[in-house]
């Protein structure tokens, strides 16, 4: 399926399951990675590749924060975005920052993220990218994974929804078991969105 169909798709799915896709500095799930299961409605980062490839596929974005932002502000305009958005649900990938009380409190339960491992194991603050990976390997464990689970105040503690196994394979590096990984999820999320969604 060409890019712009599947982005097309994309649109057309997060209109109907009012869900929002918040970005920071990747872009994967536009086009490529969980095409026709979300949508696009929120992006973090306004220099992000993401904003330029969303506006060629025609999904509406948005950038919240900046320079001199307090949380506090942040948080509003996070949840002013979102409302504005028609979102009933908010899916984090990527995103790094801690969400604020009012967009924890007016999202409860529909906050969803993804981890690149199997939770709790080799999460929390500090725990993103590369680092986990390295962390995995550096452990001598033969399996991790991928976790999508929902969002609370504290990082990567919300309750796990779906998780996905990934092999340790010999002469693996960090590269190569974020590679693996990050397919994982891109398969967990095009199986569990609609699931979780009703659709």
């Amino acid at each position: 399926m060409a890019a712009g169909a599947r982005a097309q798709r994309v649109a057309e799915r997060a209109e109907r399951c009012g869900l929002v896709v918040e970005l920071h500095g990747r872009d994967e799930a536009v086009g490529g990675g969980v095409e026709g299961q979300a949508g696009l409605g929120e992006v973090g980062g306004a220099g992000a590749e993401v904003l330029a490839r969303a506006a060629r596929f025609g999904v509406a974005s948005a950038v919240v924060g900046g320079a001199g932002m307090t949380e506090e502000a942040r948080d509003a305009a996070m949840v002013a975005a979102l409302e504005a958005s028609g979102a009933d649900w908010v899916l984090l990938l990527g995103y790094l920052r801690r969400l604020g009380p009012r967009v924890l409190a007016r999202y409860e339960g529909r906050l969803l993220n993804t981890h690149p491992s199997l939770l709790p194991a080799f999460g929390g603050a500090g725990m993103y990218g590369l680092r986990v990976h390295e962390a995995v390997l550096a452990s001598g464990v033969a399996e991790t994974g991928v976790t999508l689970h929902r969002v609370t105040a504290d990082y990567d503690a919300g309750g796990v929804v779906a998780q996905r196994l990934v092999a340790v394979e010999a002469g693996d590096t960090a590269e190569s078991l974020a590679a693996r990984c990050l397919a994982a999820e891109h398969a967990m999320l095009r199986a569990e969105l609609p699931r979780l969604l009703g659709g």
